[in-house]
This record gives C-alpha cells, sequence and structure tokens, in this order.
C-alpha cells in the first residue's frame, strides 16, 4: 500500500488544476422502432441473449455466425418438435452441423442464381437429403461387414 511522503506533494492539488472539457448537448440516440422483447422474440432469443448479442463482433467470415448459432438452433428445434430425446446425442451434433453447411450453400446458391427459392420444395429436398443420408450409412456398414467377414 502506499503512503503520501513529503517528495510526493499533494496529488489532489495537481488533480484540480486540470480543466474538465466542457461537455456538448447528448447525444439522441437511435431508438428502435420495436421495443426488445419483440426483435428478441422474432428472432427465437430472449431480451436477455439479444442484449448480449448486439455487443459482441460480427463475424469476420460468413459461415462464422452460422456455426456458432448451430447448436443452439438445433436444440431448440429439436426440444420444440417434440425431439427432446435426441438431445445432446450424435443426431444434435450432426443436425447443428448440417443447419450450419446447408445456410452457408442455400446463401451462395441464392447469391448465385438470382431466382427466388420456392419453399414447396422443402420437404421433397430435406426427404432427398435424409435418404442420401440412409444410402451412406447402409454403404458405411456394407463395408465394416465385408471388412469384419475379411478378418
Amino acid at each position: 500500500m502506499k503512503t503520501l511522503t513529503e517528495s510526493s506533494g499533494n496529488c489532489f492539488e495537481t488533480a484540480l488544476d486540470v480543466e474538465i472539457p466542457a461537455h456538448g448537448a447528448r447525444r439522441k440516440r437511435v431508438r428502435d422502432t420495436k421495443p426488445i422483447q419483440e426483435l428478441a422474440s422474432e428472432f427465437g432469443l430472449s431480451a436477455r441473449q439479444l442484449y448480449r448479442l448486439r455487443g459482441r463482433k460480427p463475424p469476420s467470415e460468413a459461415g462464422e455466425g452460422a456455426t456458432a448459432c448451430s447448436f443452439r438452433v438445433s436444440a431448440r428445434l429439436l426440444s420444440e418438435l417434440g425431439h427432446g430425446d435426441l438431445l445432446a446425442t450424435e443426431v444434435q451434433t450432426y443436425l447443428a452441423m448440417f443447419i450450419a453447411e446447408f445456410v452457408i450453400n442455400l446463401g451462395e446458391h441464392a447469391r448465385e442464381a438470382g431466382t427466388p427459392l420456392d419453399p414447396r420444395w422443402a420437404k421433397g429436398n430435406a426427404q432427398n437429403a435424409i435418404e442420401q443420408l440412409r444410402a451412406a450409412t447402409r454403404r458405411r456398414q456394407e463395408r465394416l461387414q465385408m471388412i469384419l467377414e475379411g478378418e
């Protein structure tokens, strides 16, 4: 702990001699047109989460933001669709990675194509993606069976 000595002088007097700059008129803050709770509910977040996100820097890459949010989105998606038993399993991990990559690829496609996406295709495309996953899983299991039989 420091103690004041005769050689240090009176530091309070020197601090009072400094001029304080005059403050101008207060700037008006730009207010959102919607209340924070309404904005948060539109994004599927709580108001507290939205306040925290406002203070963060934007992600440096396009995929970085999707990857950071995909785990939370997958958890919410599974719980709201009634599949809470799949939380904290490999299904949630797969879904989080799928969502991130899907959003990145869909964004690139939308920028390149210039034509609007038809939401009616979503169900068929989702079924196609799951069928491809099933086929890949079957092929992988067959290869593992062949390797095990070969040994």
